[in-house]
């Protein structure tokens, strides 16, 4: 929790405020949001149904890796 709100609350614009806590929890919420986004488009765009994976038919034993 510290490690994204901290950075907004401690060097945010409202660090001096008594808005500090509340403005960087917010900051934090939306920066998660973004990335939730921004990584669901990509697995959208990268991850097609019905394609064949692309990766490796063995594994490292050897072994013929089953299906999903």
């Amino acid at each position: 929790g510290f490690f994204l709100v901290g950075p907004f609350v401690k060097a945010g614009p409202l660090r001096n405020t008594e808005y500090a806590g509340a403005a960087g929890s917010l900051a934090a919420a939306g920066l998660v949001i973004i990335l939730s986004v921004c990584l669901t488009i990509y697995g959208i765009a990268s991850f097609k149904p019905g394609e064949p994976p692309l990766a490796p038919s063995l594994t490292l034993t050897g072994r013929k890796k089953e299906g999903d």
